[in-house]
C-alpha cells in the first residue's frame, strides 16, 4: 500500500491523479494508433501559440448546447465571478502584478460563441484581453476537429480554468491538468457537479469540523459533520452547498462545499504484493 500513503502525502484528490496517468497513457495509444502527422502537429501548435505566455491566463468553458436540456444552464457572469476572485486573490497575494493587463481564453459550443463573445467583451473587455478559438458552420470538419484539440491543451495549460463538470470537456481538461502540472486539483473552479460526481451518490470526505452556528445559520437545513465523516452528495452545488447525507449520524440536509474533498478507497491487490 506504499501508492496509498504516497499519493495521499502529495496529491489532495488521489483518484484525479490516477485519471490523469490514465488519460496519458491513452492519448499515448490513440496518438501511436493514429500516427499523427506533421500537418496536424503543426495546425495545433499554431492555435495554442495564439495564447501568449508572458502572464497569467484564465480559462473558462462555456458548455451551452447540450446544457440546455441536460443540465442548468450557467450564465457568463456565474463563471466571471469566479475569474474575478481568482485573480483578486493572486494579486492580493502579490503572486502577480495589478499593473499587468489579465488574460481570459473563452471556450464554448462553436454554434454559441458570437453571441457570447459579444456578451463578454460588452461586459469585461475594460477588465481582460480576451482570447478565443474560431466559429465554425460545419462542427464535423477537420478543421473543428483540430481546433477542439488544441483548444483542450489552452485550458489544460491555463493557471484556472472556470467550467462545468457535468461536461466531458471539462473533465478531460481538470485530467489532462494533472499530467502536466502534477498537483493541480486547485486549478479549476466547478458551477454544477464536483469531479468524479456520477449524477449524485457521490462519495466526499469532511475536510474540517463544522457545526452551523445555532443563532445565526445560512440555512435552517444545514447539517455538521467532524472531520473525517463522509457525506452521500445527493444534488449538484448550488450558492457553494450540496445536498446531501451524512453516512456516520444518518443527517439530510446541506452542507457547504469548501469543506468536502473526494472521498478515496483503496484496496489491496494480490498481483502487487511482491513490489517493493
Amino acid at each position: 500500500m506504499e501508492i496509498k500513503k504516497f499519493l495521499q502525502k502529495y496529491h489532495s484528490n488521489p483518484c484525479l491523479w490516477f485519471h490523469g496517468q490514465v488519460k496519458i497513457w491513452y492519448c499515448r495509444l490513440i496518438k501511436y494508433i493514429w500516427r499523427e502527422n506533421k500537418r496536424t502537429k503543426n495546425e495545433t501548435n499554431k492555435i495554442v501559440s495564439r495564447i501568449p505566455n508572458e502572464a497569467p491566463v484564465v480559462g473558462i468553458h462555456v458548455r451551452l448546447t447540450d446544457k440546455k436540456q441536460e443540465a442548468k444552464l450557467q450564465k457568463l457572469q456565474h463563471y466571471m465571478k469566479w475569474v474575478d476572485f481568482w485573480f483578486q486573490v493572486m494579486i492580493e497575494d502579490k503572486k502577480i502584478s495589478s499593473e499587468n493587463r489579465n488574460k481570459v481564453f473563452i471556450a464554448t459550443d462553436h454554434s454559441e460563441l458570437k453571441q457570447l463573445l459579444k456578451e463578454a467583451k460588452n461586459k469585461y473587455g475594460n477588465k481582460y484581453e480576451i482570447y478565443h478559438g474560431k466559429k465554425f458552420v460545419q462542427d464535423r470538419s477537420r478543421e473543428a476537429l483540430i481546433e477542439t484539440l488544441a483548444i483542450t491543451r489552452i485550458l489544460a495549460n491555463c493557471q484556472f480554468v472556470v467550467c462545468t463538470l457535468s461536461s466531458n470537456a471539462c473533465r478531460i481538461v481538470y485530467e489532462l491538468m494533472q499530467s502536466i502540472k502534477g498537483e493541480a486539483s486547485g486549478n479549476l473552479h466547478t458551477l454544477d457537479y464536483f469531479y468524479g460526481e456520477y449524477w449524485f451518490d457521490n462519495r466526499m470526505q469532511a475536510t474540517a469540523k463544522y457545526s452551523p452556528i445555532s443563532d445565526y445559520p445560512w440555512t435552517p437545513e444545514e447539517i455538521s459533520a467532524e472531520k473525517g465523516d463522509v457525506i452521500a452528495v445527493r444534488s449538484h452545488i448550488k450558492h457553494g452547498f450540496i445536498r446531501g447525507e451524512s453516512l456516520r449520524l444518518k443527517t439530510y440536509g446541506l452542507f457547504p462545499m469548501y469543506l468536502l474533498k473526494e472521498h478515496s478507497r483503496f484496496e489491496k491487490f494480490k498481483a502487487f504484493n511482491k513490489i517493493k
